[in-house]
């Protein structure tokens, strides 16, 4: 692999400077870069001059590096660099030219739809977000008494635990080191806006249920956690998730009967 250092004339007095790896023979590689700035047509007329050889690609690097910074190819007129060569990458100050370019073509695009020259579609849609309110999130922007960080709270465990939570928001007692394993308070959250009262059905909370006091059916008590398990001991109970009679192991799942 041959690697050199190259600067490119163009017919209307422009140049341009930059660093090149070929298999090839130097003098037989026809590369003359491939600057976007550059008009393509001025490409037919150049002239391609070789500053220097080396024997790896980061001493050719180096090289440019050291000449775009003499040069100071990105704010320099007389060259088509966009860019200043570093060597862990390129100097941000040369992006002025292409970044221009760009701004211009941006505010035109935008000037063309303003006023009375905006579409039918842009218009309906305009007249639509004027009178859109947004989708409330009742996790959030409710203060004093209506926080959720303020509300009761209970869940009950797989084995028929009922544990009520009266002064610690769930964020919290999550945090706690007796907090039973698996609680994760962005998923106790979730599952109390979406399903509160009913239970995991799989994953590392499967079987507890969650939900805040006030919403809680009155029949879901610890007294009536304790005679379904008791009853269980003597009957058969229906297993809502299987559907047929058996001495079902997902007691908390029939309490609520959800599955």
């Amino acid at each position: 692999m041959n690697h050199y250092t190259y600067e490119i004339k163009f017919e209307n007095g422009m140049k341009y400077l930059g660093v090149r790896s070929c298999k090839c023979a130097i003098s037989d590689d026809i590369y003359t870069g491939s600057s976007k700035l550059i008009p393509p047509e001025l490409y037919g007329t150049c002239q391609k001059t070789i500053l220097g050889i080396f024997d790896t690609r980061i001493e050719a690097q180096e090289d440019e590096i050291l000449r775009h910074a003499k040069l100071d190819v990105a704010r320099n007129p007389e060259y088509y660099n966009g860019i200043n060569a570093k060597s862990t990458g390129f100097s941000p100050i040369g992006l002025t030219k292409e970044r221009s370019k760009r701004v211009k073509l941006r505010a035109e695009k935008f000037r063309a739809y303003r006023g009375e020259n905006r579409t039918e579609a842009q218009k309906k849609a305009d007249k639509a977000l004027s009178v859109y309110k947004g989708v409330k999130n009742h996790a959030k922007g409710n203060s004093g008494i209506d926080n959720h960080q303020f509300k009761s709270w209970y869940y009950i465990t797989p084995k028929g635990e009922y544990v009520e939570i009266d002064s610690i928001p769930i964020r919290q007692y999550c945090e706690l080191p007796e907090c039973p394993k698996g609680f994760k308070a962005t998923r106790i959250y979730e599952r109390i806006s979406t399903c509160a009262h009913q239970p995991f059905i799989r994953g590392p909370l499967k079987g507890y249920v969650f939900g805040y006091v006030h919403t809680k059916p009155d029949y879901i008590t610890q007294d009536s956690i304790n005679l379904v398990y008791k009853m269980s001991e003597h009957l058969l109970i229906p297993d809502f998730h299987k559907m047929k009679m058996t001495r079902t192991k997902n007691l908390i799942s029939n309490i609520t009967g959800k599955k």
